[in-house]
C-alpha cells in the first residue's frame, strides 16, 4: 500500500512544483511535456514491475504467454483474440518475455490516458489526480487486453471530433483485434453531438432507474431465448455474482451533480463534450450495483471524466460565455475541493480494500 501511496503523492508534488509560478508560452508547454513524460514513465514502471502475485489475472497472463510463446504461428490460446497474440508473438520473437508483455502493456495504456489528458484537458496535473485516483489504472493491473483495445480508441479520439467516421470505424475493428467488446465503443462516436439539456439529463437518470429494478428479469428472458451452453449464457455472468458497488455509485452521482451544476451555472461552450461520459458513468455504476459485466464500462469512462472535471470546474476565458461573478468563482472552489475530497477519500478506500488484489504491491 504504502508504494502507491508515495508514488501518487510524488506525481502531485512534481507536478505542482512543474507548473508553479504561471508558465507561460515556450515554457509552459516545455513543463507540461516534461510532467506527461514524467506520469507515463513513473505509472508504466509501477505497473510493468508488479509481481506475478499483484492482480488477479496477471499470473494468468503470465500462462498465456507461454502457452502462445510454445505454439506454432498464431496457433497458441485459440480463445484469445488474435491481436493480442501476435503481440505476445512479436515480443517473443524479439527476445521478450511476459514481463516485457507487462510492460509494453502499462505503456500503451498509461501514455494513451496522459497523452488524451494533455491534448484535451484544462488541466493536466487535475486530469492526473482523477485518474490515479478513481478505478481506471489500478483495475488496468487486471483487464490488458480490453484496455489496450480502449488505449487504441484514446489515441484515435481525433476522428470522433473530425468526424470521420470511414476511419473511426476502422479504427474499432483494429481495436476489436485485441478485445472483442471494442464494438460497444461505435456508439462513442455519437456521443458527441448529443446537446445535454436537464430534459435528456433526467430522461437518462430515470431510465437507468427503471433498468435497474428490471434488470434480473430482462437478463433471464434474453439468457432463455439464447439458449446456449456457454459461460456467457449464465445468469451470474452478468448479475449478481461479483456486482455491487453502493458506495461507488453514490460517489459518480455526487460527480455527475456536481458538474451538471456547474455546466449550467457557468454558460461553458465546450464542456457538453465529455459530460456525457459522467452521465454515462454514473447510469453504468448504477446498473453495476447488480450487474457485475458493467464494471468494464465504468473504466472506460473514466478517463473522459477526468478530462471533464478540469474542463467544467477549471474553464478557459475562452470557454465561458460571460464574466464570472465572485459568487460563481467561490463556489467552483468550494465544488473542486469536494471533486479533490471525493478522490482522495476513493483511493484510500480502494487500497484499503485491496482492490483488483493489488496490496501488498510486490516488486518483480
Amino acid at each position: 500500500m504504502t508504494v502507491y501511496i508515495v508514488s501518487f503523492v510524488i506525481n502531485i508534488v512534481v507536478g505542482v512544483l512543474v507548473f508553479c509560478g504561471a508558465p507561460t508560452g515556450a515554457q509552459w508547454s516545455l513543463r507540461k511535456k516534461f510532467y506527461a513524460l514524467f506520469s507515463i514513465l513513473q505509472f508504466t514502471f509501477l505497473a510493468g514491475s508488479r509481481a506475478e502475485s499483484v492482480g488477479w489475472d496477471t499470473e494468468t497472463y503470465f500462462v498465456i504467454f507461454k502457452i502462445i510463446d510454445s505454439s506454432p504461428g498464431l496457433t497458441g490460446a485459440p480463445w484469445i483474440e488474435k491481436g493480442f497474440v501476435a503481440l505476445c508473438k512479436g515480443i517473443a520473437l524479439l527476445g521478450g518475455d511476459a514481463r516485457t508483455l507487462l510492460y509494453v502493456c502499462s505503456f500503451v495504456t498509461v501514455s494513451s490516458c496522459v497523452l488524451f489528458f494533455y491534448k484535451y484537458s484544462n488541466s493536466l496535473l487535475y486530469s492526473m489526480f482523477v485518474f490515479i485516483s478513481l478505478p481506471y489504472y489500478y483495475t488496468s493491473f487486471d483487464i490488458l487486453r480490453q484496455y489496450l483495445a480502449f488505449s487504441i480508441f484514446l489515441f484515435g479520439y481525433s476522428l470522433v471530433r473530425q468526424r470521420r467516421f470511414f476511419f473511426f470505424t476502422l479504427l474499432i475493428i483494429l481495436a476489436s483485434f485485441f478485445h472483442k467488446s471494442a464494438v460497444l465503443f461505435i456508439p462513442l462516436y455519437f456521443m458527441y453531438n448529443i446537446k445535454w439539456t436537464h430534459f435528456k439529463i433526467l430522461f437518462i437518470i430515470g431510465t437507468s432507474i427503471l433498468l435497474y429494478f428490471y434488470l434480473t428479469p430482462m437478463v433471464l428472458w434474453s439468457l432463455n431465448a439464447i439458449n446456449s451452453a456457454s459461460i456467457y449464457s449464465k445468469i451470474g455472468f452478468w448479475v449478481g455474482e461479483f456486482s455491487g458497488g453502493v458506495k461507488t455509485c453514490v460517489m459518480y452521482f455526487v460527480i455527475l451533480v456536481t458538474l451538471w451544476f456547474n455546466l449550467g451555472q457557468c454558460r461553458i461552450k465546450i464542456g457538453n463534450e465529455f459530460f456525457g461520459y459522467a452521465i454515462l458513468l454514473s447510469m453504468c455504476a448504477l446498473l453495476f450495483v447488480n450487474m457485475r459485466m458493467l464494471t468494464r464500462m465504468m473504466m472506460l469512462c473514466i478517463p473522459f471524466v477526468a478530462v471533464a472535471i478540469p474542463q467544467i470546474l477549471l474553464p478557459t476565458p475562452r470557454q465561458v460565455c460571460k464574466q464570472q461573478s465572485p459568487l460563481i468563482v467561490f463556489d467552483k472552489m468550494v465544488f473542486n475541493l469536494i471533486i479533490i475530497l471525493i478522490c482522495t477519500i476513493y483511493h484510500a478506500f480502494m487500497l484499503i480494500t485491496n482492490w483488483q488484489n493489488i496490496v501488498p504491491y510486490k516488486f518483480l
